[in-house]
């Protein structure tokens, strides 16, 4: 268990899920990537793509190996994505150190909230999300 492909190959061992999986380990990106990866996968005739997007704490021996800024409370936020009209996304690769938040709090934030239109950053990336 000690490669970030693990959850995912182990999760479909259990589930015996024989299709594609892939594995993203990009720091702060690793969303923006996944959701790009899964919009690819969409766009080339995937009828539903899972995202799963997740972080859990550093064992206390590891505690000190990240600079504070890169750690992070466990989460996990999980997304069914197909094509339809539920939301238009636009991908823009900009550098904009004074993003901070994590992409997976801002995109929850943003779906639950009553705006239409939201962005989620990581310090390399925006995405701007549509609701219609």
């Amino acid at each position: 268990m000690s490669v970030h492909n693990a959850a995912s190959a182990m999760t479909s061992i259990q589930q015996k899920f024989h299709g594609p999986v892939t594995s993203i380990a990009a720091g702060t990106d690793s969303l923006h990537s996944a959701l790009i990866e899964a919009l690819s996968l969409l766009d080339a005739g995937k009828k539903k793509v899972l995202v799963v997007d997740f972080e859990s704490s550093l064992p206390e021996i590891l505690g000190g190996a990240l600079e504070e800024e890169a750690r992070t409370d466990p989460y996990a936020l999980g997304l069914v994505l197909s094509n339809g009209t539920g939301l238009n996304v636009s991908i823009e690769f900009i550098l904009d150190e004074t993003a901070k938040r994590n992409p997976a709090f801002s995109l929850a934030a943003g779906l639950l909230s009553p705006e239409n239109v939201f962005q989620t950053k990581t310090d390399r990336s925006t995405i701007t999300w549509a609701k219609l």
